[in-house]
């Protein structure tokens, strides 16, 4: 490992001496605009304009930003990231040996191959609409660093990361379990089956939730993500530079049922199937380590789904309106008590919110959708390619074999300046993520 962290880093090294050399690539490719279908979900790509303005008040993301973001954010680094490239309409894994090696990173390479496979799938559907770019995912559940906000600050990092606050430098990504989760099929397919086996007057006015203890991490100076507890007692206990953890679940399941089961049904113990929550008329979302991805399932249950305003947000949440598509409870600089106020005005104003509870609903199945991800993420690499300040075929003088397109598996590239290996993602898969974890890709259950 230590001997790829090194090979890394010599890689920020390396780039501007290749960059002065560089022949002209032959010929230069140019990706195709995004389809017209890709239209109607204009209003979600809203985020993706936010997450990089940063980038491009502050120059753009140049080849010694990106190889700097591959060193410290990637499995060389010992971090769960990997760096990733579309190059002329295909797309590769980035690394700096033959076979990378992926034991240490343990469930989190069931998480890249979601995304890997992810990946796979836009190739498929857009092809030449995607255009030239170098990119780094993370895993984790949590962003770490705060946004350096000094003009042309260095270390901003573009990292692809399913959740943050307004305080990171992360850009939004839809989150690996709507792909693991069969999101579309078991969810949003079933919106009218949950709709009519059990009827909104037949639901039981409680608020439910159902989670996992985890203390929840949150960075000592964002202050989006504080939290406090009943009575405005603290919960936060700094732990690190960058690292506060909050036992918010914890603390909810202790007073909720001490004093409130009339209203609320919490437990970190008794599971309950998915689709058994949309028995209950209130749903309440609580965030996990980081952002949890439970907000989007319970979305599609028709009922009315009171919202932890934790700080931190998913690549869709600015589409979400308070009011409109769901309750805001637990808000920051404040205790839990207002779920309780929430439950009780919902009870005393059933039909607004069985309206607000079919809003969000409603909002899930236009938005949330397989085509709808899927062109999000393509608008994401079009605009974040032009932050780009490089095009990395032409800049990496980047050479294709012409024999993977005799064989059907289209052209691959086989030379990069600055980067050892370039792996077509089917072959790392096959190779390299098989061949660690055998049992993976039998038991991973993927849709787009």
């Amino acid at each position: 490992m230590r001997g790829m962290h090194h090979a890394l880093r010599g890689v920020v090294l390396l780039l501007a001496c290749f960059a002065s050399n560089l022949p002209p690539a032959t010929a230069r490719y140019q990706a195709k605009p995004p389809p017209e279908f890709c239209d109607q979900y204009e209003a979600v790509y809203k985020s993706i304009d936010q997450d990089l303005e940063l980038y491009r008040n502050n120059g753009g993301i140049t080849p010694e930003l990106m190889a700097r973001t591959m060193s410290l954010h990637t499995a060389g680094n010992r971090e769960k990231g990997l760096a990733v490239g579309f190059y002329n309409g295909r797309v590769y894994v980035i690394d700096t040996v033959r076979r990378m090696k992926l034991k240490p990173f343990g469930h989190h390479v069931t998480l890249w191959t979601a995304y890997l496979k992810v990946m796979l799938d836009l190739q498929q559907r857009f092809g030449a609409h995607l255009p030239n770019a170098e990119f780094v995912w993370h895993t984790i559940d949590r962003p770490v660093r705060l946004t350096n906000a000094s003009a042309g600050a260095r270390d901003n990092y573009p990292v692809f990361r399913f959740g943050k606050s307004a305080a990171h430098p992360d850009i939004l990504i839809p989150n690996f379990h709507f792909y693991m989760k069969a999101y579309q099929r078991k969810f949003l397919d079933k919106i009218k089956a949950f709709n009519r086996d059990t009827p909104w007057p037949d639901r039981a006015p409680l608020a439910v939730a159902r989670f996992s203890a985890y203390g929840r991490y949150v960075h000592p100076r964002d202050p989006h993500c504080q939290r406090l507890g009943a009575g405005g007692a603290a919960l936060c206990k700094v732990t690190g530079r960058s690292t506060a953890i909050c036992p918010v679940r914890q603390h909810l399941h202790e007073w909720a049922n001490a004093h409130h089961r009339d209203r609320l049904d919490v437990s970190k113990d008794r599971l309950m199937p998915m689709d058994h929550h949309a028995r209950y008329k209130y749903l309440l979302h609580v965030d996990g380590q980081g952002l949890s991805s439970k907000l989007e399932f319970l979305l599609t249950m028709g009922s009315l789904v009171l919202k932890e305003d934790s700080g931190y947000r998913a690549y869709y949440h600015h589409l979400l309106e308070p009011g409109v598509h769901f309750l805001p409870v637990w808000k920051n600089g404040a205790g839990p008590e207002d779920i309780l106020e929430a439950v009780d005005w919902a009870r005393q104003h059933d039909q607004q919110a069985h309206r607000i509870a079919l809003a969000g609903q409603q909002l899930a199945a236009r938005y949330l959708t397989s085509e709808a991800r899927a062109c999000f993420w393509l608008r994401l690499f079009q605009a974040y390619a032009a932050t780009l300040t490089y095009d990395p075929v032409q800049y990496r003088n980047i050479t294709f074999s012409a024999e993977g397109e005799r064989e059907g598996r289209g052209e691959e590239a086989v030379a990069a300046a600055g980067l050892r290996f370039l792996k077509p993602v089917a072959r790392f898969i096959e190779e390299d993520v098989a061949t660690t974890f055998p049992l993976l890709l039998s038991e991973l259950e993927w849709e787009p």
